[in-house]
């Protein structure tokens, strides 16, 4: 189920939101701490950004049809950009941040907004200042490969499928950081 969870809500005017995006078999608490409350690092950028708001997108991206299901890439980001505008995102400054498939799903995301100038869909890329993409399998994933191979026993979901060297959405896909006046950072 996708949800934009509320990490830090400023009591004071907002200048702007950063977007933690979680990856395959990810959570949107999960992914971003270690053990305990006191690990999730969401939260630490309290103290040091107390105007900006912080939130973490939850959706399903189960690795396998065994436990559960998962969108494909570009139903996958159509559903959070409706996410996004609904939360009026699309009217202030976004930072994205990004781990593995959450990456691909953003970089989809952002190639839809680009279509979609002039309407509020468009306003996000508009507003995106700067993407952080940690362990994002831009070209494909080995693991995905595999699973493909060995889809009557793995029975991999669609995100899975997505991640897989040969798929077209990998393939097609141009990371929109150009559009933006920060760059992306990409980080292993």
């Amino acid at each position: 189920m996708l949800q934009l969870h509320s990490i830090i809500r400023p009591k004071k005017s907002i200048r702007g939101a950063l977007v933690f995006v979680h990856g395959l078999a990810g959570d949107p608490y999960a992914t971003w701490r270690s053990d305990s409350e006191e690990t999730f690092w969401p939260r630490w950028l309290r103290d040091d950004f107390s105007d900006v708001a912080v939130y973490s997108l939850g959706y399903d991206a189960t690795p396998s049809t065994w436990f559960g299901s998962a969108m494909a890439l570009p139903d996958r980001a159509v559903s959070i950009l409706a996410t996004l505008v609904a939360d009026h995102l699309d009217t202030r400054p976004l930072v994205f941040i990004c781990h593995s498939l959450g990456g691909l799903v953003l970089k989809q995301l952002l190639r839809i907004t680009a279509d979609s100038r002039g309407r509020p869909e468009g306003r996000i890329l508009e507003n995106t200042r700067g993407v952080v993409f940690l362990g994002t399998p831009n070209t494909g994933s080995d693991l995905a490969t595999w699973a493909d191979r060995l889809r009557i026993l793995v029975r991999p979901s669609a995100a899975t499928q997505d991640l897989s060297f040969d798929c077209p959405w990998l393939r097609a896909s141009v990371c929109a950081c150009r559009a933006f006046r920060e760059p992306c950072v990409y980080a292993t």
